[in-house]
Formats: C-alpha cells, structure tokens, sequence
C-alpha cells in the first residue's frame, strides 16, 4: 500500500504517520526552530526534537514539552540519550477532537510501585492502649499482676 509520504516526505512528524500502539525514539538532539510568520500570524520558535536513525522531527507542543521537562530536566543537553514512546492519540484542539501525537517516557515503564506503607499512630504516653492479646491456654500460664 502506497502513502503519500512515500512521495513527498515531510520535514516533520505527523499523527498520521504513526500507529495507535506507537513506537520507541531515542532522541539525538533538542533544538529551536523558528516558523516564519503565516496566516497572520508572527513568527514563532518553537521546541524540536530530532532522533537517532530518524528524519523526521517532532515539534513539541505545551503538553508534550511539559511531559519530557519533568521526567528529564531543565538541561535539554541531557535530554540526548533518553528514550521516549511515540502514540497516535486523539485530543482536542480548537474544539475539535483531532489526531494529535502523545509523549510517553519510555524509560520510566517500570514495575507498578510497591504499596505505601500505613504506620498505626503511635498513642501518647498518658494514653496507653492495654495489650489486647489473649492468654494462652496453658495452666502454667501467669500474668504480671497474679501472685
């Protein structure tokens, strides 16, 4: 099957060129791409990252750049390396539901986090508990207070 990609190759990534089960990036670089000035509106730059073995880059939007900021850090410099899960979702943009790429932190797939531990308060001094333990069953059994 042919696709029009296949003719006329973009400079940058598209939902459409992805599946919904994604696949995994290893970013080469992050850099700023300035957009020239269209439909009225000014010029903008904008975040781009570029991948090993990849043509093709992706411009990040506001949610996408948050979602790698937080897992790997103001140093974009250190972002080079990491590897990142690529999706085809669906989003809403100006009103409508549209095809739009989603960031997934590739690295981070880990084993579900252990349980919190729940620690019981510890009661006061003056507020102490009686031991709620049974006596065994034994008749050789005593307590503190028996003589």
């Amino acid at each position: 099957m042919i696709k029009k990609t296949d003719f006329f190759p973009r400079k940058w990534m598209s939902a459409e060129t992805l599946t919904p089960s994604g696949a995994v990036y290893t970013i080469e670089k992050f850099a700023e791409h300035v957009f020239p000035a269209r439909d009225g509106k000014p010029a903008a730059t904008k975040p781009v990252l570029y991948f090993e073995k990849e043509a093709q880059g992706l411009v990040l939007n506001a949610t996408n750049f948050d979602i790698l900021f937080d897992a790997f850090g103001a140093d974009e410099r250190k972002w080079a390396g990491k590897r990142i899960a690529l999706r085809k979702g669906r989003r809403t943009f100006g009103g409508k539901l549209v095809d739009s790429i989603e960031v997934h932190v590739a690295d981070a797939e880990s084993p579900a986090p252990k349980a919190p531990v729940v620690r019981r308060a510890e009661p006061e001094p003056d507020q102490l508990v009686p031991d709620e333990t049974p006596p065994p069953d034994d008749d050789d059994w005593t307590t503190a207070n028996a003589e």
